[in-house]
Protein backbone atom coordinates (compact mmCIF):
# COMPACT_ATOMS: atom_id res chain seq x y z
CA UNK A 1 0.00 0.00 0.00
CA UNK A 2 1.35 3.41 -0.87
CA UNK A 3 1.04 6.45 1.33
CA UNK A 4 0.66 9.93 -0.06
CA UNK A 5 2.00 13.10 1.43
CA UNK A 6 2.03 13.31 5.20
CA UNK A 7 -0.69 10.74 5.77
CA UNK A 8 -0.73 9.31 9.26
CA UNK A 9 -1.53 5.72 10.00
CA UNK A 10 -3.48 4.75 13.09
CA UNK A 11 -3.14 1.50 14.99
CA UNK A 12 -5.72 -1.21 14.47
CA UNK A 13 -8.31 -1.18 17.24
CA UNK A 14 -9.52 -4.80 17.47
CA UNK A 15 -12.44 -3.79 19.69
CA UNK A 16 -13.96 -1.48 17.06
CA UNK A 17 -16.15 -3.07 14.40
CA UNK A 18 -14.61 -3.20 10.95
CA UNK A 19 -16.77 -1.73 8.23
CA UNK A 20 -17.45 -3.83 5.16
CA UNK A 21 -16.22 -7.14 6.52
CA UNK A 22 -18.29 -10.29 6.43
CA UNK A 23 -17.11 -13.45 8.19
CA UNK A 24 -16.09 -16.16 5.74
CA UNK A 25 -18.58 -18.60 7.28
CA UNK A 26 -21.50 -16.27 6.50
CA UNK A 27 -20.38 -15.96 2.88
CA UNK A 28 -20.03 -19.73 2.58
CA UNK A 29 -23.51 -20.42 4.00
CA UNK A 30 -25.08 -17.72 1.80
CA UNK A 31 -23.43 -19.17 -1.32
CA UNK A 32 -24.51 -22.70 -0.37
CA UNK A 33 -28.13 -21.65 0.06
CA UNK A 34 -28.11 -19.72 -3.23
CA UNK A 35 -26.52 -22.47 -5.33
CA UNK A 36 -28.36 -25.72 -4.73
CA UNK A 37 -28.01 -27.43 -8.07
CA UNK A 38 -27.81 -31.11 -8.88
CA UNK A 39 -24.27 -31.75 -10.13
CA UNK A 40 -25.51 -34.16 -12.82
CA UNK A 41 -27.86 -31.62 -14.39
CA UNK A 42 -25.75 -28.47 -14.11
CA UNK A 43 -23.92 -26.89 -17.01
CA UNK A 44 -20.12 -26.93 -17.26
CA UNK A 45 -20.09 -23.14 -16.81
CA UNK A 46 -22.08 -23.42 -13.57
CA UNK A 47 -19.65 -26.07 -12.29
CA UNK A 48 -16.76 -23.69 -13.04
CA UNK A 49 -18.54 -20.95 -11.10
CA UNK A 50 -19.12 -23.32 -8.18
CA UNK A 51 -15.45 -24.34 -8.17
CA UNK A 52 -14.40 -20.70 -8.23
CA UNK A 53 -16.73 -20.07 -5.29
CA UNK A 54 -15.15 -22.92 -3.34
CA UNK A 55 -11.68 -21.50 -4.00
CA UNK A 56 -12.90 -18.08 -2.86
CA UNK A 57 -14.28 -19.63 0.34
CA UNK A 58 -10.90 -21.20 1.08
CA UNK A 59 -9.09 -17.92 0.35
CA UNK A 60 -11.44 -16.01 2.66
CA UNK A 61 -10.92 -18.52 5.46
CA UNK A 62 -7.14 -18.30 5.11
CA UNK A 63 -7.28 -14.49 5.06
CA UNK A 64 -9.54 -14.37 8.10
CA UNK A 65 -7.19 -16.73 9.96
CA UNK A 66 -4.18 -14.55 9.13
CA UNK A 67 -5.99 -11.41 10.29
CA UNK A 68 -6.93 -13.00 13.61
CA UNK A 69 -3.33 -14.15 14.14
CA UNK A 70 -1.95 -10.70 13.30
CA UNK A 71 -4.37 -9.00 15.69
CA UNK A 72 -3.30 -11.35 18.50
CA UNK A 73 0.38 -10.64 17.79
CA UNK A 74 -0.22 -6.88 17.76
CA UNK A 75 -2.27 -6.96 20.97
CA UNK A 76 0.32 -9.07 22.79
CA UNK A 77 3.22 -6.92 21.57
CA UNK A 78 4.84 -9.78 19.65
CA UNK A 79 4.36 -8.30 16.18
CA UNK A 80 7.62 -7.02 14.74
CA UNK A 81 8.07 -5.03 11.58
CA UNK A 82 10.68 -6.36 9.17
CA UNK A 83 12.42 -3.06 8.46
CA UNK A 84 14.52 -4.36 5.55
CA UNK A 85 11.45 -5.70 3.73
CA UNK A 86 9.53 -2.46 4.28
CA UNK A 87 12.44 -0.37 2.98
CA UNK A 88 12.85 -2.61 -0.06
CA UNK A 89 9.13 -2.39 -0.87
CA UNK A 90 9.18 1.41 -0.55
CA UNK A 91 12.17 1.64 -2.90
CA UNK A 92 10.62 -0.72 -5.46
CA UNK A 93 7.34 1.23 -5.43
CA UNK A 94 9.21 4.52 -5.76
CA UNK A 95 11.28 3.22 -8.69
CA UNK A 96 8.18 1.85 -10.39
CA UNK A 97 6.50 5.24 -9.98
CA UNK A 98 9.51 6.98 -11.53
CA UNK A 99 9.60 4.72 -14.57
CA UNK A 100 5.85 4.38 -15.05
CA UNK A 101 4.84 5.72 -18.45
Amino acid sequence: MRSQGNATHSAVDPSSPQRGTIPAQEIKSARTSLICVDEMNSSPRLREIQQAGQMLDLTLEITETRIVALRKDIESGHYSVKVDQVAEKIMKDHLLDLFHF
